[in-house]
C-alpha cells in the first residue's frame, strides 16, 4: 500500500478528458493490489477479500455493479427490466468504488453502492441512460438525496455523508464540467449524536452491562472453572432421569462453559471484539512483565505477569493484553480451563489436517473401521444422537441403509460405514483446516465439536467445528421473539436486583472497559491502540464527553504495549474499577464483592470459591 498514490488531475484538460485519466488511472494503479489482484475490472461482479479490509464477518463480498443486484438500494429506484449501468457511468462508478477502497480501506459497501446507484438513478432521469458524469449538477444531488428520505434517518444520513465525499472527490479532481456545491443539510440522527446531555448520557449507560451482569459472569465463571454448571443447571435436565451426572456435567461443560470462560474474560477487561475472542489461538499467552521487573507503578512483579496475544480485526496492530495485578491471576486459571476443554476437539482437527478423507475414530470406537455395515447402536454413537434420530438423519444426509441381523424387534436397520463416513466428512467446516484470519481450527482456543453450540441438538465428536460470535450472542441474549429461549444468565439463575431479566450483548463489556479508559482521562492514541483500533476517530463511539477535536493528529495506532505510559493507563483502568464496593441484595439471593488496589487472587479448587487478599467475593445463595 506504500506504493499507491492519489490521481492528479491535468489542469489543461477537459471534464471529458479528466474522466476518462480517472479510469484509466484506476484501473492501473488499483486493480493489482492486495485483495483485489483476482477481480476483473469489465466484471459486472467483484469478489472482494474483506481481510484486505479488515473484516471478520465473512472472506469474501461479492459487489454487483447493477441498478438491482443484492447491493442495490432496494426500493430506493424504479424497476427497470435493463438491470445494467450504462457506459461511460459504469466504468467511472468502478473507478470512483475503486479509489474510495483503496484509499478509505471501507468496509461500508452497500453504503457507497447505494449512493452510486441512487445518484445513476436521477442523472438518468434527467438525462436518459446514456447521460454522462460530468453533466451531474447541483440539482442532481438535491434529488438524490430526497430519495434517501426512504431510508431509516441513520441509515439516511450515512448515505447523505457518502454523496458529500462523492462530491468532493469531484470537484477536487475537476471531473464536473462546472463545479457543482451541494451540502449536506441533514441534520446528525440523535442516536448518532454524542454529547453531554442526559439523554445522551442514559443511551450510552443502557450500552454497558449492569454490576449484576458483572458479578454474575464471575460467579458462573467460578462454576465452570471447579466443574461445578452441571450442579446449577435447568429444572428440566434435572427432571430427566435418563441424564447421569456425567451427562449433565458434560452437557454444561459443552454447551455454556466456554461461553461463560471467554465472557468472563471480557467483564475482566480483555477489551476486545467477541469475534476477535473467538479466533484467538489456544497458546495465546505471553508476559510482558517478568518476575522482579518493576511494573509502571514501581512494583516488583512477584510473577510473571499474564497477558493474552489477540490480533484486531479492523486493522489495529497485533495485540498484547496484559491484565492487571489483581486479575491476571483469574484470567490465567480461565485460560487454562479452556485450553482443557477444547483439547479433544483441537486433536481431532489435526487429525483430519492430515488424514482429510479418513473418519476419526477415538479408541473405543476404532473397531468400527473393520465394520462394512454398522448397527444402529454404533452408527448413532458417531453420529452422536440417540438411535430414535438416527433414521431421520440418514435419510436427510442420503447415508445407506438394509436391513439385516437380528434385533430384540426382528430384523435391525443396518448402515453402511462408507456412506456414513461420507456424510459425516461433508460436515466439516467450510474453508477447513483454516478458520477465517488464517487460523487453523487445530489452533484456536474456541475450537470445538460439530453441533456443540447447538442447545438441542447431539453433539458429533468426531467433527470439529468453532464458536462463533452468533453463539455467545445467542447463549447472552435474552431473546424475546423466541418462545423459550433463556439466556444463560436465567438459565442459572440470576436476575436484576428489582426481579428483571438480565440481557446483556456480547459487545456491552467492551463498552464498559471504554467508558473507564475515558473516564480516566487516557489519550485519544492510547484508548485506540486499548481496543485494537487502526483510528482514533473510532474512539467516539465511546465518548462520555462530547468529541475532542482530532483534526491535525496522526491516526496511525503504533504499538505501546512496552512503553511505561500504557502500562499506567491500563493499571489506573483496572485500580479505578477495582477501587469500589459492588453490594447486591435480591430475593433469596446476595453478592457482595469488594476490591482493593492491592488484592492478589487466589482459587480454592476444592470449594470452587475465589479467595483475594483485599477481595472477597461470596457465592450467590
Amino acid at each position: 500500500m506504500d506504493n499507491i498514490t492519489l490521481f492528479v488531475p491535468k489542469d489543461e484538460l477537459s471534464a471529458l478528458a479528466q474522466i476518462e485519466g480517472f479510469i484509466s488511472y484506476a484501473k492501473s494503479n488499483y486493480m493489482g493490489v492486495i485483495g483485489l489482484k483476482s477481480v476483473d475490472f469489465d466484471s459486472l461482479v467483484w469478489s472482494i477479500d474483506l481481510q484486505f479490509l479488515g473484516g471478520k464477518r465473512a472472506k469474501m463480498a461479492h459487489v454487483k455493479f447493477t441498478k438491482h443486484g443484492t447491493k442495490s438500494p432496494r426500493g430506493l429506484v424504479e424497476p427497470s427490466a435493463d438491470i445494467l449501468i450504462q457506459e461511460p457511468f459504469l466504468s467511472f462508478f468502478k473507478a470512483v468504488f475503486l479509489h474510495r477502497l483503496v484509499h478509505s480501506k471501507t468496509q461500508a459497501l452497500s453504503d457507497m453502492l447505494t449512493v452510486i446507484k441512487v445518484l445513476h438513478h436521477v442523472v438518468c432521469q434527467r438525462l436518459g441512460e446514456r447521460a454522462h458524469p460530468s453533466l451531474v449538477l447541483r440539482s442532481d444531488f438535491i434529488a438524490a438525496d430526497i430519495v434517501l428520505e426512504k431510508l431509516a434517518p441513520e441509515s439516511a444520513y450515512r448515505r447523505a455523508v457518502g454523496l458529500s465525499v462523492f462530491l468532493d472527490l469531484m470537484n477536487d479532481n475537476f471531473l464536473f464540467a462546472k463545479p457543482v456545491s451541494w451540502k449536506n443539510q441533514r441534520d446528525k440522527p440523535i442516536e448518532m449524536r454524542l454529547d453531554i446531555s442526559d439523554e445522551s448520557e442514559k443511551r450510552r449507560v443502557e450500552k454497558m452491562p449492569s454490576m449484576k451482569a458483572v458479578v454474575s459472569l464471575i460467579q458462573m465463571a467460578m462454576w465452570a472453572l471447579d466443574g461445578e454448571l452441571y450442579m446449577k443447571i435447568p429444572v428440566d435436565l434435572t427432571a430427566n432421569a435418563e441424564w447421569s451426572f456425567d451427562r449433565k456435567r458434560e452437557y454444561c461443560d459443552e454447551k455454556d462453559g466456554p461461553v461463560i470462560l471467554g465472557m468472563a474474560l471480557g467483564a475482566l477487561g480483555l477489551n476486545c471484539r467477541i469475534t476477535e475472542l473467538a479466533l484467538m489461538p489456544f497458546n495465546a499467552e505471553s508476559f510482558t512483565l517478568a518476575k522482579g521487573e518493576l511494573d509502571s507503578d514501581g512494583i516488583a512483579e512477584d510473577e510473571d505477569r499474564f497477558a493474552l496475544r489477540w490480533k484486531p480485526v479492523k486493522g489495529g496492530a497485533p495485540m498484547v493484553k496484559p491484565f492487571s495485578r489483581e486479575l491476571a491471576g483469574f484470567a490465567k486459571l480461565i485460560v487454562g480451563k479452556l485450553k482443557r476443554l477444547s483439547e479433544q476437539p483441537r486433536r481431532v482437527a489435526k487429525h483430519y489436517e492430515c488424514n482429510p478423507s479418513v473418519l476419526y475414530l477415538p479408541p473405543e470406537l476404532e473397531y468400527i473401521r473393520k465394520c462394512t455395515w454398522l448397527t444402529e447402536m454404533d452408527a448413532s454413537k458417531l453420529v452422536g444422537i440417540d438411535v430414535g434420530s438416527l433414521d431421520v438423519w440418514c435419510e436427510r444426509n442420503l447415508v445407506r441403509r438394509k436391513r439385516g441381523g437380528s434385533g430384540e424387534g426382528g430384523e435391525e436397520v443396518l448402515c453402511e460405514f462408507s456412506s456414513l463416513e461420507n456424510a459425516l466428512l461433508e460436515k466439516l467446516p467450510k474453508g477447513f483446516p483454516y478458520a477465517f484470519g488464517g487460523v487453523k481450527y487445530s489452533d484456536l482456543m474456541f475450537c470445538c465439536f460439530h453441533n456443540q453450540t447447538h442447545t438441542g441438538r447431539g453433539t458429533c465428536k468426531l467433527i470439529p467445528s468453532r464458536f462463533r460470535q452468533d453463539t455467545f450472542e445467542h447463549v447472552l441474549t435474552e431473546r424475546k421473539t423466541v418462545e423459550a429461549h433463556c439466556s444463560v444468565f436465567e438459565k442459572y439463575g440470576f436476575y436484576e436486583d428489582d426481579g428483571a431479566k438480565i440481557d446483556v450483548t456480547t459487545h456491552e463489556f467492551r463498552h464498559f472497559w471504554q467508558s473507564q479508559l475515558k473516564k480516566a482521562g487516557v489519550s485519544e492514541l492510547i484508548a485506540a491502540y486499548a481496543a485494537g483500533r487502526a483510528d482514533i476517530k473510532h474512539n467516539e463511539a465511546y465518548d462520555l464527553l462530547k468529541p475532542r477535536e482530532v483534526a491535525g493528529m496522526s491516526f496511525d495506532i503504533i504499538d505501546k504495549s512496552k512503553e511505561s505510559v500504557f502500562e499506567l493507563s491500563a493499571l489506573a483502568i483496572a485500580h479505578e474499577v477495582l477501587g469500589s464496593v459492588i453490594d447486591r441484595e435480591t430475593s433469596g439471593r446476595s453478592a457482595v464483592v469488594s476490591f482493593s488496589k492491592n488484592a492478589i487472587v487466589t482459587f480454592d479448587g476444592d470449594s470452587g470459591v475465589l479467595n483475594f487478599q483485599g477481595w472477597a467475593v461470596s457465592s450467590l445463595k
